[in-house]
C-alpha cells in the first residue's frame, strides 16, 4: 500500500498496478465536514483488480479510518499477530492487512458495492514485506495532509 499524489488527489494503493490491487482515491486531502456521528469524512473512489475481475465505484470514509490502520500496520510490525483494518462508512469495502505467518503480510477483504444488490467480490492480495514500510510512509503523509489527528 503507498500513498500517490495524483491530479485526483491523494490514493492508497494496495497491492500493485501491474497484478491485483485495491485503490483508494481522494478527491483531495481527507479533511471533509463532520457527519451527524461528529467523524469527519470523506468520499473516494475504489478501483479493484483481482484475477479477471475490476471494479470502480465511490464509498465513503470515515478520516480517523485512515489513522486506525496506519496504528495497526504500526502494531504489525512488532507483533504479528495483529490485524490492521480499513473499513468505508457504508459497506462498500473492509480491507484487513495480517502477516501470513512466513515473514509477509496479506491484505484480505471484500467489495460490496451496492447494499441494495447482492454482488460481493472477496480478495486476497500478497504483500511484500517491504510493502509495509511503504503503507506506513503514505498513510503518514495522506493524514499530515489531511490535518487529520490520531485518535
Amino acid at each position: 500500500m503507498t500513498l500517490l499524489v495524483t491530479t485526483r488527489g491523494p490514493s492508497l494503493l494496495v497491492g500493485r498496478l501491474a497484478g491485483d490491487f485495491v485503490r483508494v482515491r481522494l478527491p483531495g486531502p481527507p479533511h471533509a465536514a463532520p457527519g451527524g456521528d461528529g467523524r469527519s469524512r470523506v468520499r473516494g473512489e475504489v478501483d479493484i483488480t483481482a484475477g479477471p475481475f475490476r471494479a470502480s465505484y465511490e464509498a465513503t470514509f470515515a478520516v480517523e479510518a485512515f489513522a486506525r490502520l496506519r496504528d495497526g500496520l504500526r502494531a504489525l510490525e512488532t507483533a504479528p499477530g495483529g490485524v490492521a483494518a480499513l473499513d468505508a462508512l457504508d459497506p462498500a469495502l473492509v480491507l484487513e492487512v495480517r502477516a501470513n505467518g512466513q515473514g509477509a503480510f496479506v491484505a484480505q477483504g471484500s467489495a460490496h458495492p451496492n447494499p441494495a444488490r447482492a454482488h460481493r467480490l472477496t480478495f486476497s492480495i500478497d504483500l511484500d514485506p517491504g510493502d509495509l514500510r511503504q503503507m506506513l510512509r503514505g498513510l503518514d503523509r495522506l493524514l499530515e495532509g489531511g490535518r487529520a489527528a490520531r485518535p
